[in-house]
């Protein structure tokens, strides 16, 4: 199945996609919301700037996807592999990544409020300037993590690892974290400023 036949099934109504191969597939300003794309191999896809709210990816590869500037609101990522994409200035608000493998995800200034992270292995991911307002990192692995400038009220880290994650937060928003106000549990040491 070719793409141009995906676009003219999804216009008929059809919305189940799953197994389908794109890998390496040139398709930025893909709009496909509400699809099921479970198990689908878009490794190494150009997705930018594409709109799958509301799809449903898990347990896709997406493997050095590009997916910089795309809308995944209330998208279903859990078990998906992530690893080196570009996440960039995504729209994650409420999606599940649950057990998602982020390594080394570039994340930039995303949109990740109130996503769905338990499990996932961010380690290593750039997750610089995004904004992660009552996202959920129970049990996640942050290990190396850039977090420097994200927003993190009401973020709950508990159970996480968060071993050489790079968080640099005022002083006064270091305190609310350290005490648990905005996070449930969490056992975060801030490097110094």
């Amino acid at each position: 199945m070719d793409m141009m036949q995906v676009l003219k099934m999804y216009a008929a109504g059809q919305r189940d996609f799953r197994h389908v191969d794109f890998r390496e597939a040139q398709m930025a300003d893909l709009h496909l919301p509400d699809a099921c794309l479970r198990q689908a191999n878009l490794a190494q896809a150009q997705l930018s700037q594409s709109c799958l709210e509301r799809a449903d990816i898990q347990g896709s590869n997406l493997w050095r996807v590009n997916l910089s500037g795309a809308n995944l609101r209330w998208a279903n990522l859990n078990r998906t592999v992530l690893i080196r994409a570009c996440l960039e200035r995504i729209n994650l608000f409420q999606a599940s990544l649950v057990e998602s493998d982020l390594r080394l995800a570039l994340m930039q200034r995303s949109l990740l409020c109130q996503a769905d992270f338990r499990h996932a292995d961010l380690s290593y991911a750039d997750l610089t300037g995004a904004d992660l307002t009552g996202a959920d990192l129970r049990y996640a692995t942050l290990v190396g993590t850039d977090l420097r400038g994200a927003r993190l009220a009401g973020a709950r880290f508990a159970w996480s690892n968060m071993d050489r994650a790079h968080v640099h937060l005022p002083a006064v928003e270091a305190r609310d974290l350290i005490l648990g106000r905005p996070i449930d549990a969490a056992q975060i040491v801030f490097p110094p400023q």
